[in-house]
């Protein structure tokens, strides 16, 4: 039984900060499998050529040594560098295989091998890595139930050019290879069988149009050769007797070492360990042959559990797509061995004798652990090229200064469910903002509608606007006059600059203006409140990642946190200059766009120019009330307005979210990209970083300080108060030095908390008194400073004779106490208890924490009346996804004596 009122939160510390940490995480039983693999492979050689002239035996551990070596570069390079090469890497690889018909060395019948320096390799292994290289990097932005028919045909055709060159030399069985490659990877993509049926009939297509028009009698000969062993034209027909041999010869246990009849009949090993399993098989018996499956077993059940908790999607195909080949290796020479299927040449993984696909079954191994390792170390992060912890970097532009003068670290996490999607914004590993937004109940802020006048009321200098919510929106004359000092704070809250202009003179009345009836395109500027609808204006403004378009009004503007003068010039240069070669409307710089250029500035302003005209149609073509733009979603807009280089990290725990962002990133700050991670724990992104703890001591009045001082929030309909208070704080040395102390340490906390809650209005601080002027000073200055990390606009006024501090800030969302709570019914709303919609969406992250662990058939939760009424009709859904994932009936009971917030989750 588990019974909870509010979701548990422990504390997590994630890795990264060490490489040593990181490197004790990676999945090294990979490694060691291999290595296994290889010394019975070693073993196996020796014991079938010992008795030859010449000892093999040399030459494999050569290979072997040569292939960790290979392993150990491709771990130590990091795989997104080698994505970053990808195109090249296959260029390359493919001029090699059109070269190796040209002047290639022939062998075993195929002229597939190049010679460098007197040692032989075949370009078909390279180009097999090259392949995976550009097909991961082809695939990454495919989100899983999103791979469309296009996608599949660009990966198949990557595909076909390296495949065919292969097949021509000809190698059928190393041609083959690069199908378990690009379909390994489309599975991931989520690949629907309907295509898989359609290549295949495409394939059998194409196989008879070859054979009838292009294939010569000795390629038809080789495809004759592999669906019967015994057209050898060599007449050895060796294959055919091995796979005999290899079937019980050697019972439980073998013959024994070197005992075996195929050293003796000069099977092996130069020409033909494609064969070596046949030689386990009769010497080491059935004992030997599972251990060697058990050791193939462990690699790729490793290498599934490296690909699963790959933090970026490229690293997961590229490791699918690499254990997609030497899986299929394994199971089809398998099969070859004991005749299930045609022979050809593919041989054993790390077994059979070495060469180009020893080389590269390594480097593939070396490439999976790089995967694993680089989980937790970030190439773009704040260190160095092997993890974060390096230094000797400059902090990047907008990147804030820590308390101690040091870089202060961001990261922002995104955790999405069907039901709402929560991000939290980290400072130095401190929740400083979070956003959370209901699906079926998104904000209209940034939204552009167009309405109907429904009333003008000149009293109030305002008008009803109808644009098709339950509650008229409200216009203010100041939203509807051509007025510049409207855009001087278009940044998210930031001050703009203003033109030198004048503005236009003012009108006195509204209804000089707007009429009942008339039809107008405004844009949301806040969200509506319980008791009012949402304010809009006249003024548009449509943000883009470096620029903002007003389309309205022909102004030049630069970012008033772009402090730098000279910067501040060139950028006003470049947006006039851009503007004289493209005419119309008013640009402003945002703050990410200190350090752009004009080329930057104008891929913005063709996706904005285009979305305006996009606007401007659907206005001309709809009747009002009517939504002509739907601003971004909540996680592409927040990544939008605040992701910049500051951030070192930004996780998202939902693929369809996370394939969305670096999609977005990839267009408008592709630098971005690499710092996008996918989190693939079940814990969920906010408990394990202690998220959920924080937002429930949000939503506490009292607010404890760490000297044992404690703040008291009191949001009223007038104001905000808050109250310093010295708590078990009582100082070292008099009163005035613990009042210095607890302010200071107060005032870092109450910017922390107005951000984090979204306190907006009038706000005033009630301040523990100081007589020392410049003790009052210090304080001050410390909160200017600290004011200063807020993006919305606020004004400060100094502190009182009484202490008092007063502030005004902007807010154009609902704040966070508003958003998950609602008034108490249990005090006559005098306090606030969490929502029905919030409780119910605890309910459901304690119920999935049951997952694997219910046998019963059925979970009773017991839950307060309301919110039992709610999981059977608005909140169904839940109902129904716990059933899903749990795989129990779940029995809804409602409960008169529970607390509206409390439920109780029961396996019956």
């Amino acid at each position: 039984m588990r019974s909870s009122a509010t979701p548990t939160s422990g504390s997590f510390t994630r890795p990264e900060g060490a490489r040593w940490r990181a490197l004790a995480d990676v999945r090294w039983g990979l490694l060691l499998a291999a290595l296994a693999l290889a010394g019975i492979g070693l073993a196996t050689v020796h014991s079938a050529s010992a008795e030859l002239a010449i000892d093999y035996l040399p030459r494999q551990a050569a290979w072997v040594g040569i292939g960790l070596a290979a392993c150990a570069a491709a771990f130590a390079v990091d795989h997104r560098l080698l994505l970053a090469f990808a195109v090249p890497l296959y260029l390359v690889s493919v001029l090699l295989l059109a070269l190796v018909l040209v002047v290639g060395h022939e062998a075993g019948g195929a002229q597939g091998w190049l010679r460098v320096a007197g040692v032989g390799f075949q370009p078909s292994e390279l180009a097999k890595l090259a392949t995976a290289l550009l097909l991961a990097r082809m695939l990454a932005r495919v989100g899983r139930g999103h791979l469309t028919g296009r996608d599949t045909a660009r990966a198949l055709a990557v595909v076909a050019l390296p495949m065919l060159l292969t097949a021509v030399e000809p190698d059928l069985g190393g041609a083959a290879m690069f199908l378990p490659v690009v379909f390994g990877m489309l599975f991931v993509c989520g690949l629907p069988w309907r295509l898989v049926a359609a290549a295949a009939l495409l394939a059998l297509v194409a196989g008879g149009v070859a054979w009838g028009l292009f294939m010569k009698p000795y390629q038809k000969e080789r495809v004759l050769t592999f669906l019967d062993a015994g057209r050898d034209p060599r007449g050895a027909g060796y294959q055919a007797r091995q796979s005999k041999i290899a079937v019980g010869s050697g019972e439980l246990t073998g013959k024994g070492y070197m005992q075996g009849s195929q050293s003796q009949l000069r099977f092996l090993p130069a020409r033909h360990t494609d064969f070596i399993l046949a030689v386990l098989a009769e010497e080491r018996g059935f004992l030997g042959v599972a251990t060697v499956l058990g050791l193939y077993g462990v690699f790729l059940a490793t290498g599934g559990a490296v690909a699963m908790r790959a933090r970026d999607r490229s690293g997961l195909l590229l490791v699918a797509g690499l254990l997609s080949m030497i899986g299929f290796h394994v199971v089809y020479n398998s099969a070859m061995v004991i005749g299930l299927v045609p022979i050809t040449g593919i041989p054993l993984p790390f077994l059979s004798y070495g060469g180009s696909f020893m080389v590269i079954c390594f480097a593939a191994t070396g490439l999976s652990l790089g995967v694993d390792y680089r989980r937790y170390v970030t190439r773009c992060g704040g260190g160095g090229p092997g993890g974060v912890g390096g230094g000797g970097r400059a902090a990047p532009p907008g990147a804030r200064r820590g308390p101690a003068g040091g870089r202060m670290t961001h990261k922002m996490l995104i955790e999405s469910d069907p039901y709402q999607t929560r991000i939290a914004v980290l400072e130095d590993d401190r929740l400083t903002e979070i956003f959370v937004e209901r699906h079926l109940h998104r904000g209209v802020v940034g939204n552009i509608y167009k309405g109907r006048v429904s009333r003008v009321l000149p009293g109030m200098q305002a008008a009803f606007v109808d644009i098709g919510l339950e509650r008229d929106a409200f216009l203010y004359v100041s939203d509807v006059i051509d007025h510049l000092g409207v855009f001087e704070e278009l940044e998210d809250g930031a001050p703009e600059e203003v033109a030198p202009e004048e503005p236009a003179e003012i009108p006195h009345s509204i209804d000089e203006l707007l009429k009942a009836g008339q039809e107008i395109v405004v844009q949301a500027t806040k969200d509506p409140l319980p008791n009012k609808g949402a304010r809009v204006s006249t003024q548009l403004t449509l943000p883009g990642r470096y620029l903002v378009m007003l389309p309205t009004v022909r102004h030049f503007g630069v970012s008033r946190r772009i402090e730098d003068e000279a910067e501040r010039a060139r950028l006003r240069a470049a947006l006039e200059e851009m503007a004289a070669a493209n005419g119309g409307n008013g640009w402003i710089v945002r703050t990410a766009g200190e350090g752009r250029g004009r080329e930057e500035f104008e891929i913005d302003r063709g996706y904005l120019a285009g979305l305006w005209r996009r606007i401007r149609e659907r206005a001309e073509r709809g009747a009002a009330p009517t939504l002509l733009h739907q601003d971004l979603d909540l996680a592409l807009r927040v990544v939008r307005d605040l992701a910049g280089a500051h951030f070192s990290v930004i996780w998202v725990d939902d693929e369809d979210t996370y394939q969305r962002v670096v999609e977005f990133l990839d267009q408008v700050q592709p630098a971005l990209v690499g710092r996008v991670k996918l989190d693939r724990q079940e814990v969920g992104l906010f408990e394990r970083f202690g998220i959920e703890g924080e937002i429930e001591a949000a939503l506490k009045s009292k607010v404890w300080l760490k000297s044992g001082g404690y703040l008291v929030i009191n949001p009223t309909e007038a104001l905000v108060a808050i109250d310093v208070n010295t708590g078990r704080y009582v100082g070292r040395h008099n009163l005035e030095d613990t009042a210095l102390r607890t302010n200071l340490e107060a005032v870092e906390e109450v910017v922390r908390q107005i951000r984090l809650r979204d306190l907006g209005g009038i706000i005033v601080l009630d301040l523990i008194d100081m007589v020392e002027k410049e003790h009052r000073e210090e304080v001050f200055a410390a909160l200017e400073r600290e004011l200063r990390k807020d993006r919305a606009k606020y004004k400060v006024l100094s502190i009182s004779e009484f202490g008092l501090v007063e502030i005004t800030r902007k807010r154009s969302r609902t704040n966070l106490e508003r958003l998950l709570t609602q008034a108490c019914p249990y005090c006559a709303g005098s306090g606030r208890v969490k929502s029905v919609a919030t409780v119910c969406l605890a309910l459901r992250r304690e119920a999935l924490k049951l997952r694997g662990t219910l046998v019963g058939g059925e979970l009773l939760v017991r839950v307060h009346p309301e919110v039992a009424r709610a999981l059977q009709k608005e909140e169904r859904a839940i109902v129904e996804e716990l059933e899903r994932a749990l795989g129990v009936a779940v029995l809804v009971q409602g409960d008169a004596k529970l607390h509206h917030e409390s439920f109780d989750v029961l396996e019956v």
